[in-house]
């Protein structure tokens, strides 16, 4: 039987997709969030739901490392039948907040999507 592997269980989107998978009776494996390292493991569908959101512009190297880093980690060195990536930093997009009285954009963000494109870029190349 094909086990799911959430990464970010412990959020809300996370969280509640475990809860519904294990209701359906499937296996579900959640890693704390601790966990960084998934060489050669055989994660079986993953659903990768990690990430920071309420206060990601104060943390951007933290918001990459969620985002891009642990993903290129599972990409280039885990076994997985599938992956599903979820992003909610891709609402935030367009808007713009003020934080420490400046007016701020979330221009980073791009860079993100850009780097979360390379790694998948790699992936498909490796794989293939």
């Amino acid at each position: 039987m094909t086990h799911f592997t959430v990464i970010g269980a412990g959020g809300f989107i996370g969280s509640r997709l475990v809860s519904a998978l294990t209701a359906r009776g499937e296996k579900v494996i959640s890693p704390h969030r601790t966990q960084q390292d998934f060489t050669g493991e055989e994660l079986g569908r993953v659903i990768y739901c990690a990430g920071l959101t309420g206060d990601f512009l104060q943390r951007p190297f933290d918001t990459v490392e969620a985002h891009v880093t642990l993903l290129a980690n599972i990409l280039k060195g885990a076994g997985f039948e599938r992956l599903v990536y979820l992003s909610s930093t891709r609402v935030y997009d367009s808007l713009s907040c003020e934080a420490g009285g400046k007016q701020m954009s979330w221009s980073w963000i791009p860079i993100c999507r850009a780097m979360s494109m390379i790694c998948l870029r790699r992936w498909v190349r490796l794989s293939a």
